[in-house]
């Protein structure tokens, strides 16, 4: 009969309706699902950033929802991130002529030591500004910074940038020539002497002659310990002052 008809009709597109409408809601969820599971796993990877206090260039994330908690995420993680290098590069660097300190000297020895058996090798020159106890002594202790900060600058601006320069307390500076063997040092050294500038006004009125000694040496395969360089090149500056100073001395290893 036709009702009967029209009932199945009316039911079999009921029915495809109804599971077409189930699917749809189903790989909505799916996709839904899978969104979320992406963008939380992308707030994960920010977390994982921040502790390895590195950033990416972008977060991205599939539902508006998250945008804006998101970006909020990011700006406040590169503002911890670079509040983190920047009291670590702090840590690092002598707070006066902002060159590295002995600790950052110390590691970056270490680290370079540990390359000789395979071949590296590396020169380290040791300073001692001239007349420095003289200069405190009758300009007072600010001209005794001036002197400290601008000699520091002077040596970064001069120095080329894969040499390591830090200040080992005092007057005393020390540069790292890595991956250059002593004759390419004593080059470096007395380029080093010819750039820096001749003549330093420490504070208004008070002009300093710059001069310098120094101490060259090598490390070698054959030392057994991380300081030897440094103490024959501290050998070498001994004789350097001994000489009359404004000059740089090496000490090669025996």
């Amino acid at each position: 009969p036709q009702p009967v008809a029209e009932f199945l009709t009316y039911f079999t597109v009921w029915l495809v309706l109804s599971v077409l409408l189930t699917a749809m809601v189903w790989l909505v969820y799916l996709r839904l699902r899978a969104w979320i599971s992406e963008d939380l796993n992308t707030i994960v990877s920010l977390m994982s950033d921040i502790r390895r206090q590195r950033m990416r260039s972008a977060y991205q994330v599939n539902l508006t929802e998250f945008e804006k908690p998101l970006a909020m995420l990011v700006r406040l993680a590169q503002l911890t991130v670079g509040k983190q290098k920047e009291v670590e590069s702090q840590a690092s660097l002598d707070h006066l002529s902002q060159v590295y300190n002995r600790r950052s000297f110390e590691t970056r020895q270490s680290e370079l030591f540990k390359t000789l058996q395979q071949g590296q090798v590396h020169s380290l020159l040791i300073i001692d500004i001239d007349n420095f106890k003289y200069v405190n002594d009758t300009y007072g202790h600010d001209a005794g910074d001036q002197l400290i900060v601008q000699f520091g600058q002077a040596l970064k601006l001069h120095l080329r940038g894969s040499d390591f320069v830090a200040r080992l307390g005092g007057d005393e500076f020390c540069v790292i020539f890595p991956n250059t063997p002593l004759p390419r040092a004593i080059e470096l050294a007395e380029r080093l002497r010819g750039n820096l500038p001749a003549v330093l006004e420490l504070t208004p009125g008070v002009l300093h002659r710059l001069n310098w000694s120094g101490g060259l040496s090598e490390y070698s395969p054959k030392d057994t310990a991380e300081n030897q360089a440094l103490i024959r090149a501290d050998g070498a500056l001994l004789e350097a002052k001994r000489g009359g100073r404004n000059m740089t001395r090496v000490k090669m290893a025996s």
